[in-house]
C-alpha cells in the first residue's frame, strides 16, 4: 500500500487540494494520516511516521503539503519505480547537488515543479540529489522504519527535508527526484524570516565538520558566484585566484581555503597592538559613518558587526545610539571593553545565543561581509537579529573597481582575508535574496577618509598615469522586509 501523511495548517487549502489530489490519483483504500494544530511539523511528521512504522504492506510514504495538489494519473506507478532500487530512501520532485544550506536552490537544481508564480523547471528527469524540496517527501518503507525528522535540534517549519534528506544520506542511502506531476498551490517566500534564519544556522551547525559531519556530496558541476548564483571558471592548480563573476563581476576566491586563517594568540596581540596606534584615524574613519548612519538610522538599538578595537562602536553610543558590539579577535574585543562598550567575542551566531532575535534597529558592518566564506549564512543571522524594516549598513570593497581588476584584485580596504569581493550588482542581488530591500548603493572613492596629504599623493599619482580616482568602496544601506 501507498500511505499518504499530511500536516494541515489550513483546512481550506487542505480541502481544496491535497484531499481531492490524493481521491483523484491515490489508490483505493490508502490510509491517510491527518495531523492538525502543530506548532512544529518535525513532531507532527514524527507522528505520522510512528503510525506507519510497523505496517508489513507498506510500500511508500507520501508526505505532503495541504497546498499541494498530486496531478499524475500514473502516481502509484511512478512512485513504486521510484522506490524500486532499495537504495533509495527519500524521492522528491525538485532538489538540488552540491547543497549546504537550507537554501537548496542554490545548489545545482534537479526536477520540475509547476506552482503558482509558474514553472520551476530544471530540466525534468531522474535524478541523485543532496537534498528535495518538502512540498512533497516520498518515504520508502526502511526510511520510515529508520529515519526521524529532529525535534530536538529543530522546531517550527523550516529544515525538516534538507535534515532528514541528509540523515538518509549520511546512512549510505540515495536521495532522488522523479518525473511525478504536482501542482503547488504556494505564495511562495520564507514567511518568519527569523525562524527560517534560525533553522538554517542549526542545520549548518549540524551537518558542519564541527557537528555531525556533512554526508558526501554530489558534485555540483562548477562553482557558483556567491551574489548572482552564475557559473564560476574554476582555475587550474592549488593556488588561490580570484574569479570574476561573468555575470555580475563579483570576484570570488577559489578554491577557497577549508578553513579560514586563524592567528595565533601572540599574533592576535600584536595585531592589535599594530591598528591601536592608528587610532585617531580610526576615530576620523567613525565619525564619517556615523553621520552617514544618521541620515538613515537616526537612532536605536545598533550593533556593530566585526567591531574591531571599538572606535566606530564608541563614536555610535556617544552620539546616543544603544550599541552592542560583537568581535571575533579576543585582543580587540578586550580593546572595546576599554572602552566601556559592551561586547561579545565571538560571531554573530555567537551573538544569538545571549541576544534575542528581532531586537535590533540597524546593523552595522564595515569591510565584513566580504570576508564571510558563506555569506548566506552570516545574512541569515543578520537578519534574524533585525527587526522587520530594520536597517543593514554595509561597506565593503568595489569589485567594479578599476583597481579590483589589478593583477591581484586588491581594492581599498581589501585584503588576504576576504573571500568575495562585490559588485553593486552582485551585492543588490544577494541582499534581495535574503530578505533585503536596497535603498541606497553608492560607488565611491577613498577620499572621505583619506587625510589631505595622503588624498594629495594619490591623486598625484593618478594624474601621472592618466587615470581616474577610483572607486575603490561599494556602501550600501538595506531595510529587512
Amino acid at each position: 500500500m501507498i500511505a499518504f501523511g499530511i500536516c494541515i495548517g489550513d483546512e481550506e487549502k487542505y480541502a481544496r487540494f491535497a484531499a481531492p489530489g490524493i481521491a483523484a490519483h491515490g489508490e483505493p483504500g490508502s490510509p491517510i494520516a491527518e495531523s492538525r494544530d502543530n506548532p512544529s511539523i518535525f513532531p507532527a511528521y514524527n507522528e505520522i511516521l510512528d503510525a506507519f512504522r510497523d505496517a508489513d504492506d507498506l510500500e511508500a510514504l507520501v508526505l505532503l503539503h495541504d497546498d499541494v495538489e498530486i496531478r499524475d494519473p500514473h502516481f502509484g506507478e511512478k512512485v513504486r519505480k521510484a522506490l524500486s532500487d532499495p537504495e533509495v530512501a527519500v524521492v522528491g520532485v525538485v532538489g538540488a547537488r552540491g547543497v549546504t544550506s537550507l537554501a537548496w536552490w542554490e545548489g545545482e537544481g534537479a526536477g520540475r515543479c509547476a506552482e503558482t508564480r509558474g514553472l520551476v523547471d530544471f530540466g525534468g528527469g531522474e535524478h541523485d540529489v543532496d537534498s528535495v524540496d518538502g512540498l512533497l517527501l516520498v518515504l520508502s518503507p526502511w526510511a520510515v522504519r529508520n529515519l526521524r525528522f529532529d525535534e530536538h535540534t529543530f522546531h517550527g517549519f523550516h529544515g525538516y527535508d534538507a535534515d532528514l534528506c541528509f540523515g538518509a544520506r549520511a546512512a549510505g542511502k540515495r536521495v532522488r527526484v522523479a518525473e511525478i506531476d504536482v501542482f503547488h498551490h504556494t505564495k511562495g517566500g520564507f514567511g518568519d524570516v527569523e525562524a527560517y534564519g534560525r533553522a538554517d544556522a542549526a542545520f549548518r551547525a549540524k551537518w558542519s565538520a564541527g557537528g555531525q559531519g556533512t554526508p558526501p556530496r554530489h558534485a555540483a558541476g562548477a562553482e557558483r558566484c556567491p551574489a548572482c548564483r552564475g557559473e564560476l571558471t574554476t582555475p587550474g592548480g592549488a593556488q588561490p585566484q580570484r574569479v570574476r563573476c561573468p555575470s555580475c563581476a563579483t570576484l570570488t576566491t577559489l578554491p577557497q581555503p577549508a578553513e579560514p586563517p586563524q592567528r595565533t594568540e601572540l599574533q592576535d596581540r600584536q595585531e592589535t597592538v599594530r591598528r591601536l596606534t592608528g587610532r585617531p584615524q580610526w576615530y576620523r574613519e567613525a565619525a564619517h559613518r556615523v553621520g552617514w548612519l544618521q541620515l538613515h538610522r537616526p537612532e536605536g538599538a545598533l550593533l556593530d558587526a566585526g567591531a574591531g578595537t571599538g572606535e566606530f562602536a564608541k563614536s555610535a553610543q556617544d552620539a546616543g545610539y544603544t550599541v552592542v558590539a560583537v568581535e571575533a579577535s579576543p585582543a580587540a574585543a578586550a580593546a572595546c571593553e576599554e572602552l566601556d562598550l559592551p561586547v561579545l567575542q565571538g560571531t554573530l551566531t555567537d551573538l544569538r545565543q545571549h541576544l534575542h532575535d528581532g531586537t535590533m534597529d540597524a546593523v552595522a558592518a564595515w569591510h565584513q561581509l566580504q570576508r564571510a566564506p558563506e555569506p548566506a549564512a552570516w545574512l541569515a543571522d543578520v537578519a534574524a537579529l533585525l527587526k522587520r524594516g530594520g536597517h543593514l549598513v554595509l561597506e565593503v570593497p568595489n569589485a567594479e573597481s578599476w583597481t579590483a581588476g589589478e593583477a591581484g584584485g586588491g581594492s581599498a580596504g581589501s585584503d588576504g582575508d576576504d573571500v568575495h569581493v562585490y559588485s553593486e550588482r552582485g551585492l543588490r542581488l544577494l541582499l534581495d535574496r535574503h530578505g533585503f530591500d536596497v535603498v541606497t548603493a553608492l560607488q565611491t572613492t577613498t577620499r572621505v577618509y583619506d587625510p589631505v596629504q595622503v588624498w594629495a599623493q594619490k591623486s598625484t599619482a593618478w594624474r601621472r598615469a592618466r587615470r581616474q580616482p577610483p572607486l575603490e568602496l561599494l556602501r550600501v544601506v538595506a531595510v529587512k522586509r
